[in-house]
């Protein structure tokens, strides 16, 4: 009997017919996957070997150029300059006679020999000059109520090292227009600089500006007018201490050209030893409108010196009165004087006065020759045998230290440098030598009788 077939029943060859087709097609993708590989690593092979047999073109360095610099703010070097100055030359008849030599010249170098190292060390040397140039000797007159002084002091003034002179006084304008253009010329010529008088209507307009070591330091120069005084008609001649605007707009211009503005101030009541409220109102003018420093002449006396705060919260010092260098008055507390030492520096907060001192100074007017000799020295060397022969009475060691330290009581008195003179106490003043009362003294510029 023919066995029937169950269809439900599983073909086992048909089974393994279908695991061996399906083996084969595995394999076959095996084949064709490592036949697909070696196709790839032979591409490679091929190409990795033509790139090692191609030339090998030159590289050429990339130039890189370096960063600028970030910008930054210049370094300012920090320097200084010494500046120096005296009272006033007020060229009296007995003065010129002394200097006077016998061929009619004059040699006025001994008026200045003493400090002259001191002068010619400053950076910058200024002078207090009273009295106006004249070019024709019969113009002279060395007394009130006008002054006229020979051109021949100029040299020597240049000569001991001197680089400003103040000349804008209440005598500015005693000879005229024609002797103030002659002294500008004249002190032009020797390379110094003139304040306080002009020549013309552009020279008003100029501020003098003189740079010393880097800095530029510009210098103004104004003096009082009172009823007494020759007043320049021209407008420009003189500087006068009357408009604020008009100076406020100089020290704003002077300002803008330099560095700091000293001003030279002539001003205050002669024969006194303290400010009057006429230099205080100033003074506090100047601070207020950023003045580095006030230096006074005129009252013939030494005043004392200040540090004012200005508007802005500056300091300016002030050097009231300087009192005399050079001068044949004929009292002793004239013969006390000053100089003034100012270190001005430049730095990156800006230029200052950074320190200031006074030297007590004293004129000498020595009799031990067949006439006077004239001249000046520290009060730290001056001895008791300049006082000796001194024509003056009350000029004593001990009457001139007592003097300063009225005026300037904080500081002790220099002492004698001659080191065999006694430090004693002082003797008792006599009358003449007690410094006058400024309300009763003589208010006088004349010359010893």
């Amino acid at each position: 009997m023919e066995e029937r077939r169950n269809p439900n029943r599983v073909d086992q060859r048909e089974i393994r017919r279908q695991l061996y087709l399906k083996r084969k097609r595995k394999h076959q993708q095996k084949q064709l996957l490592v036949f697909g590989s070696l196709i790839l690593v032979l591409i490679l092979l091929i190409v990795l070997l033509m790139r090692a047999c191609a030339p090998v073109a030159e590289k050429k360095p990339v130039e890189t150029k370096p960063a600028a610099p970030a910008p930054t703010e210049p370094v300012v070097q920090s320097t200084s300059a010494n500046v120096l100055a005296v009272g006033d030359i007020l060229m009296h008849q007995g003065i010129i006679d002394s200097v006077r030599q016998s061929d009619g010249s004059y040699d006025f170098s001994g008026l200045f020999a003493s400090l002259k190292d001191d002068f010619t060390a400053a950076d910058l040397a200024c002078a207090c000059m009273e009295t106006i140039l004249v070019e024709n000797e019969n113009d002279t007159s060395n007394g009130l109520p006008l002054y006229g002084t020979t051109s021949s002091l100029a040299p020597a003034i240049q000569a001991a090292g001197f680089d400003v002179v103040a000349q804008a006084t209440e005598h500015a304008y005693d000879k005229g227009l024609d002797a103030v253009r002659f002294t500008k010329s004249t002190w032009n010529g020797l390379g110094i600089s003139a304040l306080g008088i002009h020549d013309s209507e552009a020279d008003a307009q100029t501020i003098t500006v003189r740079e010393v070591n880097g800095i530029k330091i510009a210098f103004l120069n104004y003096t009082y007018a009172d009823s007494e005084t020759v007043k320049a008609r021209e407008g420009y001649a003189v500087d006068y201490l009357e408009s604020e605007n008009a100076i406020a707009q100089q020290i704003a211009a002077a300002k803008q050209q330099s560095d700091i503005v000293i001003v030279f101030a002539h001003w205050g009541e002669m024969t006194t030893y303290e400010a009057n409220d006429f230099q205080k109102t100033w003074a506090q003018f100047f601070a207020d409108n950023g003045v580095g420093a006030v230096i006074g002449s005129h009252t013939h006396t030494l005043q004392p010196t200040a540090q004012i705060t200005g508007a802005n919260g500056n300091t300016m010092p002030v050097f009231y009165s300087l009192g005399n260098y050079m001068t044949h008055m004929s009292r002793y507390y004239n013969m006390l004087g000053g100089m003034a030492e100012l270190t001005v520096t430049k730095d990156e907060s800006g230029t200052r006065v950074s320190a200031y001192r006074l030297v007590p100074l004293v004129e000498v007017i020595d009799t031990t020759g067949s006439g006077f000799r004239f001249y000046t020295v520290k009060l730290v060397d001056y001895t008791s045998e300049m006082a000796k022969s001194h024509q003056l009475d009350g000029t004593s060691v001990d009457n001139i230290q007592e003097l300063y330290q009225a005026i300037f009581p904080l500081e002790q008195p220099p002492a004698e440098s001659n080191p065999g003179e006694s430090s004693s106490a002082p003797d008792t003043p006599s009358e003449p030598d007690v410094p006058p009362d400024p309300s009763t003294a003589s208010q006088s510029e004349s010359s010893q009788p």
